[in-house]
C-alpha cells in the first residue's frame, strides 16, 4: 500500500470517527436537554400540586382549582411523552378523577363566626394564597397564561386573602370580648360584617353572616345590660349624695 493509500485511509478513519463524535455529542445534547426539560415539568408540578392539595378548604374556588388541574393535567402529559412514570401516570389520573367531581367549598363551621378554629389556620391559608399568587405572576411572565386569566386568578385570590385578614380581625376581636364590656369587639365584628356582605355579593357566606349577626345580638344585650347596670349604678351614688348632703 503506498503512502498516499495509507494517508487517505488515516484520514477517512479521522473523518469517521469525528463524524461518530458528532453524532454522540448531539444524542449527549439531545439526553441534556430531554433531562432539563424533566426537571423543568417535575419541578411546576410540584408546585401546583402542593397549591391544590395545601388550598384552604373553607377558600375553595371553581376558577382556581380549574387553573391547577388544567395546569397539572398539560404537564403531566407532557411528562409522560418524554418517559414512563407510574407516579405521574397516578397524579394525572388523581386529577382526572378530582375534575369530574364537583367542587364545592367546605361548608362554613356551625356555631363560629370565623373560618379557621385558630389564628394559625387563617396564617397558613395567606401564606398559601401569597405563594398562588406569585405562581399565576409567574406563569403569565412565561407566557403560560393570558393577562386577562391572571387578573381574573388573583382577584379571586384577594378576595380570599380579605377573608383570612377579616378572620383574623374576628379572632382578635373574640379575645377582647370580655374588656370594656365588649363593645370594642362590638364594633370591630360590626365592620366585620359590612365587608363579609361586600364579599357576599360574589360568594356564598350566608352561615357565617348568620353566625356573627347572632353573636353581634348577644354582645348588643351584654352591652346594653352593663350601661343599665352602670345607669343604676351612678342612680345610686347620686340619691346616696343628695341623702348625706340633706342629712
Amino acid at each position: 500500500m503506498s503512502p498516499t493509500q495509507i494517508a487517505l485511509l488515516i484520514l477517512g478513519g479521522v473523518g469517521l470517527m469525528a463524524i461518530a463524535a458528532v453524532f454522540i455529542q448531539a444524542a449527549e445534547n439531545r439526553k441534556k436537554a430531554k433531562q432539563l426539560q424533566l426537571m423543568k415539568l417535575q419541578g411546576a408540578i410540584r408546585r401546583a400540586h402542593h397549591l391544590l392539595s395545601n388550598f384552604p378548604p373553607l377558600l375553595q374556588n371553581p376558577d382556581i382549582n380549574k387553573f391547577l388541574m388544567q395546569y397539572l393535567t398539560v404537564r403531566c402529559q407532557a411528562v409522560l411523552q418524554l418517559e414512563e412514570s407510574e407516579a405521574t401516570e397516578k397524579l394525572l389520573n388523581d386529577i382526572k378523577q378530582q375534575a369530574e367531581q364537583a367542587q364545592t367549598p367546605a361548608a362554613h363551621p356551625e356555631g363560629s363566626i370565623t373560618l379557621f378554629p385558630n389564628p394559625n389556620g387563617a396564617q397558613r391559608a395567606r401564606a398559601i394564597l401569597k405563594e398562588f399568587v406569585k405562581f399565576v405572576k409567574e406563569a403569565e411572565t412565561n407566557g403560560e397564561i393570558s393577562g386577562n386569566a391572571s387578573q381574573v386568578l388573583i382577584q379571586r385570590a384577594k378576595d380570599c386573602f380579605e377573608r383570612t385578614e377579616i378572620d383574623l380581625e374576628l379572632h382578635e376581636a373574640r379575645e377582647t370580648e370580655e374588656i370594656n364590656a365588649g363593645k370594642g369587639a362590638f364594633l370591630i365584628y360590626k365592620k366585620t360584617f359590612i365587608r363579609l356582605s361586600e364579599l357576599s355579593k360574589n360568594y356564598t357566606l350566608d352561615r357565617q353572616l348568620f353566625e356573627l349577626r347572632n353573636r353581634m345580638n348577644m354582645l348588643a344585650e351584654q352591652i346594653e345590660k352593663h350601661n343599665e347596670e352602670e345607669r343604676e349604678r351612678i342612680r345610686r351614688e347620686a340619691e346616696e349624695n343628695e341623702k348625706r348632703f340633706l342629712f
